[in-house]
């Protein structure tokens, strides 16, 4: 993954979330869904075509406007699954895609609009959104990289979410 079998970032996935949810490791996430219920964020499953337009909505609001953003289609023999939230009043504030392979997942892209107040709470909520439908589908391993090459705050977040530094 990413040039290197080293310090990966994993997360072993249990088809159970009150499992998943479990623990005092766990406080900072519970707190954060609980926010996002009570903003009303909605998590869910889309095809390309609407995750790319929630993409390009998004990474036009972290430029600043600046340019127009295209996402790759998967090849024919990629599995790729495709996830996004919105608040309320259905404005984008988060995409992601898992490319699958067996009983691996990798975690390809998950970004959020940092201008939205609902954006971090909503991070937290599409993770989780994403790892239930992963578990029920007989996925093991979320992957999402390299630890060392994640900014201090991403490697903050996959620690409130349960991931490890293993070695593949």
């Amino acid at each position: 993954v990413c040039g290197s079998r080293w310090a990966q970032s994993v997360l072993e996935l249990d088809g159970d979330t009150a499992h998943y949810l479990a623990g005092k490791s766990k406080q900072a996430l519970r707190t954060n869904l609980r926010h996002a219920r009570a903003a009303g964020i909605v998590c869910e499953k889309a095809d390309y075509d609407g995750f790319d337009k929630t993409a390009r909505i998004i990474l036009d609001a972290r430029s600043g406007g600046k340019g127009s953003h295209t996402m790759s289609r998967p090849l024919d023999h990629q599995v790729v699954t495709y996830y996004v939230a919105s608040s309320l009043d259905g404005t984008p504030c988060v995409f992601a895609s898992v490319a699958r392979f067996g009983n691996f997942g990798l975690l390809v892209v998950m970004l959020s609009d940092p201008e939205l107040a609902e954006a971090k709470m909503a991070r937290f909520s599409l993770h989780t959104f994403i790892v239930a439908d992963l578990a029920s589908s007989g996925t093991t391993y979320l992957l999402a990289g390299p630890v060392l090459a994640e900014s201090p705050g991403n490697q903050y977040f996959q620690h409130l979410l349960g991931y490890r530094a293993r070695n593949l």
